[in-house]
């Protein structure tokens, strides 16, 4: 009888071990390839957006006989965007209009003149990249406010070919060019994370802005780059918030001062959705 019970035992233990070597031949099943998204933009006729807009520089922007222009001032204002209807030449129209400007410099606040941030018209594709801009021109400094600024702020608010499918991580090049403005930006989008929160998914997107070098004025040149931390409602790509810091580094070979020929400034600028 003992020995029946060791046999059986001899058995299991047998069938076990057999199913552990078939167990450790299988492949190691292949890791699932990451989902991918799509972040879509969406906009309703005749929509109105509101934004709170902070815009801050700090540093020295120039030289004026032979002293450095040191600058420290903030710029808060209310951005309205006033989508219209897509003709049908396939372009929408959308109006950007500041209001409330308060404009702080060295710690007091100073009137601003309207050409300061006058009202933009865009017109935009049905890929939605910018096909027109009138105003432009008007926008005081505009050929010369390197980096990221009242001019060209529209490219805060879409991510460039955020609708074609891209895995959380990834990271992809876009360039991108304005019209009427001789700079081309490259710009390098990574979709960090996706929170779903009550129903609503929200993307946060990291990207990295460059424009190389720039030839200003007087010999001038600078070199413009900055990084963007923004978060979109991922449904219909609406830019609920951004956090982006803008890094000038000038050059003025033509100043007689060895140190006055490099210079450096920070501008910052912080857009969040509402009122």
């Amino acid at each position: 009888m003992r020995t029946n019970w060791v046999s059986v035992l001899l058995a299991v233990m047998i069938a076990v071990s057999a199913v552990t070597w078939v167990r450790a031949d299988e492949p190691a099943p292949k890791d699932q390839p990451a989902p991918k998204i799509t972040m879509p933009t969406v906009v309703q006729p005749n929509e109105l957006r509101s934004y709170k807009v902070s815009v801050a520089i700090k540093g020295c922007v120039g030289v004026m006989d032979s002293n450095p222009l040191l600058v420290d001032a903030v710029n808060t204002m209310r951005v309205q965007h006033q989508y219209g209807k897509r003709e049908g030449d396939g372009l929408l129209m959308l109006d950007i209009s500041a209001l409330d400007v308060q404009v702080t410099i060295n710690g007091e606040k100073v009137p601003t003149s309207p050409d300061q941030y006058p009202k933009l018209t865009l017109l935009l594709d049905k890929s939605w990249k910018v096909n027109k801009i009138f105003g432009i021109d008007s926008v005081r400094d505009a050929g010369q406010v390197p980096g990221l600024g009242y001019a060209n702020l529209i490219l805060l608010f879409s991510i460039p070919d955020a609708d074609k499918p891209h895995a959380i991580g990834e990271s992809w090049i876009s360039k991108v060019k304005l019209p009427g403005k001789s700079d081309e930006v490259t710009i390098k989008s990574t979709i960090k994370s996706v929170v779903e929160t009550g129903g609503a998914k929200t993307a946060s997107v990291h990207q990295d802005y460059d424009w190389g070098e720039q030839k200003l004025d007087a010999g001038r040149s600078v070199k413009s780059a900055a990084a963007v931390d923004s978060t979109f409602d991922l449904a219909s790509g609406k830019l609920l918030k951004s956090h982006a810091e803008c890094q000038l580094s000038f050059s003025e070979p033509t100043q007689a001062k060895p140190e006055n020929r490099q210079y450096k400034a920070t501008s910052k600028i912080d857009v969040s959705f509402g009122k």
